[in-house]
């Protein structure tokens, strides 16, 4: 309670009262058991007559949280749970830009507002650069005497989850999408994220049945790698040489950890391009960086994407279907749809992995 809160005229004076000792013990200040002042003190703080002062003490004895006895003054016989105001809102801490996560971030906005849910997405130059105020954003989502219905995270490597393990009563209803980058899961969290694994098994697998030898994954640089569970690259590397060593195929992966920690691209690459072991089939994350990168790459070294050189992206985007190379579904629909679901309890699933599917697309002439 506000120490200096002044009495206003809007609601009898003992109701105000009422409320007001009510608060203190809804938010733990007086527990059962405890004493509260005299009705002469409380009169004197307050700046009301004592019989204003009992008249709200009283009705608090009506609804069973306190007793009066004369000679023991009044005690607090009742603890009352800190039960929050359930809001319609759904707190969205996720990427909304792009081909692929824009059209996640639309499908979960009309599935929420189809089942009378209000989704407040937060900036998307605020998720990627500004950590402190995703926290505080988190922070007033989850106020002290209001929730929001729920929240729906994307598990990116800059998402604060140590704010949300040390504050665990404050987000009950969560579901992380698409990916989850921290070694430790929250217990009572939901998850549907993507199978990345998955992903690299389907691309191998794929070359090796065209017929493809020697083969590639290739990495964009990350500036931190503190362990797989915080790169979507490496999650899908370790599927792809899970499948060629199973067929014993021709596959390293020394070329695409030297990528991921900062390798020169075209050097290390070009390097490979020309020497003997150079790859028939090449992956690589994302569609764009292959546009960007590998293709121009190939061209300067007279190669032919797709037809000299097997290409398989990630993100199925519109640099794949322009360029005529295959890539990586990760269904945005079912993620969206999943999400929706596990957060309006309408399934008892906890954790539903995502597969994702390989597009083919046939080289352009």
């Amino acid at each position: 309670m506000n120490e200096n809160l002044q009495i206003l005229d809007y609601k009898p004076k003992y109701i105000l009262i009422a409320d007001m000792v009510r608060k203190q013990i809804q938010s733990g200040r007086f527990k059962k058991g405890d004493k509260l002042f005299s009705d002469d003190e409380l009169a004197l703080k307050y700046k009301v007559n004592a019989r204003t002062i009992a008249a709200g003490l009283n009705a608090l004895v009506k609804e069973g949280l306190l007793e009066r006895a004369p000679g023991r003054g009044t005690i607090v016989v009742r603890n009352i749970e800190n039960n929050k105001v359930v809001s319609n809102a759904v707190g969205m801490v996720m990427f909304s830009k792009g081909d692929v996560y824009s059209d996640i971030c639309l499908k979960i906005s009309q599935g929420l507002m189809h089942r009378k849910l209000y989704p407040v997405l937060i900036n998307e130059s605020v998720v990627e650069r500004h950590r402190d105020c995703v926290i505080t954003y988190l922070d007033q989502m989850t106020g002290d005497e209001q929730r929001p219905y729920g929240m729906i995270i994307d598990g990116n490597y800059g998402f604060p989850f140590d704010h949300l393990f040390s504050n665990p009563s404050r987000f009950e209803n969560i579901v992380f999408i698409t990916k989850y980058h921290h070694p430790e899961r929250i217990g009572h969290a939901k998850y549907a994220l993507v199978d990345f694994a998955a992903a690299g098994r389907m691309a191998a697998q794929y070359f090796i049945n065209k017929g493809y030898k020697k083969l590639a994954c290739l990495a964009s640089h990350e500036e931190e790698y503190p362990g797989s569970w915080s790169s979507m690259q490496v999650m899908i590397m370790q599927g792809f040489a899970e499948v060629c060593q199973a067929s014993n195929v021709r596959f390293s992966e020394d070329l695409f950890w030297k990528l991921l920690h900062g390798a020169p691209f075209e050097k290390t690459v070009g390097e490979v391009l020309d020497s003997k072991d150079c790859p028939d089939a090449i992956f690589a994350y994302p569609d764009y960086f292959i546009r960007s990168k590998i293709i121009p790459l190939l061209e300067s070294k007279n190669m032919k994407p797709v037809k000299d050189v097997n290409l398989i992206g990630f993100y199925n985007t519109h640099h794949a279907e322009e360029c005529g190379f295959s890539s990586i579904c990760i269904n945005e629909e079912k993620i969206a749809d999943a999400a929706v679901k596990l957060l309006t309890n309408e399934t008892q699933e906890q954790d539903i992995l995502i597969q994702p599917e390989l597009i083919i697309r046939q080289p352009k002439p």
